[in-house]
């Protein structure tokens, strides 16, 4: 809001100061030129061709007033352009210099547990999130982590899936696919144009799953409706048919409750044996989200679920331990 605001203001300022040019250079040639056609120093033939002439010349200060704009707008995408680099150099630079170890499955490691260990997890700037944290979970364990916004808690899923570049330390995980382990975040990406099948199978191939365990899975998840729903008409933006094979902007038309819900239909297709939802239920009310763990502990009860929520009262009865982040250290203790 700040920032729309200082926009405003500025491109209103800006508005002001070229409408009052224009109107400047119009008529200041005309008021210097007045005295001398009223004493028949010039006729009005004369008037007009200096003006004129005078013309060209204001046309030629006018270039700056014409592309000032356009060149600020090119400053702020160069701008960018070039944080954005900078922060890509220094992404890559903490890579090489911090990099997450992750051995999947560890050399000599055969434990059945997903087992992270001397975490140490940093932000860009510097300032230290986790020193030494340590997560052991194991087969249809359900874990819940909770504590104050900006404590770091998503930042430790992303360095446990091996994309936070300011981390170091050792995951081991039993797993020998890539599909044994799957994160839900709070805001999923579902995929635009493309069919109910791919939407809901995404990123695996949709012809993974028949159409009868694709169904399945959105009923159990109470998106029935998604099945029995047309398209008005056909058009750039949606195509037509219905049912699984109908096309849409998913992410447009579905609300963040619906896609959190077709996420966790994709978890019931995919199986994984360690799922860590980052506040994936935090747009669906309570009963729905109750339904939810349900439906995960129900269906996949070999399954073992890492939730990291603010909503302790609901979901503390589907997990079996309570982590929060230590007050005066950087680690995770026991509720």
């Amino acid at each position: 809001r700040r920032v729309w605001w200082e926009y405003m203001t500025y491109n209103k300022r800006l508005q002001y100061w070229i409408s009052a040019y224009g109107l400047v250079s119009f008529l200041y040639p005309f008021m210097i030129l007045a005295p001398n056609y009223f004493n028949g120093d010039i006729t009005l033939g004369d008037l007009f061709q200096i003006y004129s002439a005078l013309n060209y010349v204001g046309n030629a200060f006018d270039w700056i007033i014409n592309v000032y704009q356009p060149l600020t707008d090119w400053r702020a995408t160069c701008d960018r352009l070039l944080a954005f680099d900078e922060a890509s150099v220094a992404a890559e630079k903490a890579t090489e210099e911090n990099e997450l170890i992750i051995i999947s499955p560890a050399e000599g490691y055969v434990g059945a547990d997903f087992w992270a260990q001397k975490l140490t997890i940093a932000l860009p700037g510097g300032k230290q999130l986790w020193e030494n944290a340590e997560l052991r979970v194991a087969p249809a364990d359900r874990v819940l982590i909770s504590g104050p916004a900006g404590r770091g808690k998503s930042t430790l899923f992303r360095a446990l899936a091996g994309v936070w570049p300011y981390s170091k330390g050792e995951v081991r995980t039993p797993s020998r696919s890539p599909t044994d382990v799957l994160c839900l975040p709070q805001k999923p990406y579902i995929p635009s144009h493309v069919t109910l099948r791919t939407a809901v199978c995404y990123p695996q191939d949709p012809n993974a799953y028949t159409d009868e365990a694709i169904g399945q899975a959105l009923i159990v998840v109470k998106l029935t409706d998604l099945l029995e729903r047309k398209n008005e008409k056909s058009s750039a933006d949606s195509g037509g048919g219905a049912g699984l094979d109908r096309i849409a902007q998913w992410d447009h038309e579905l609300s963040p409750g619906e896609q959190q819900r077709l996420r966790v239909a994709h978890v019931l297709l995919q199986r994984p044996r360690f799922l860590f939802l980052d506040e994936a239920t935090a747009s669906i009310d309570e009963d729905t989200t109750i339904m939810v763990y349900q439906t995960l502990v129900r269906e996949l009860p070999e399954m073992a679920i890492i939730s990291i929520s603010h909503d302790v009262k609901t979901l503390k009865r589907f997990h079996r331990k309570h982590f929060v982040p230590a007050e005066k250290e950087n680690v995770l203790r026991r509720a």
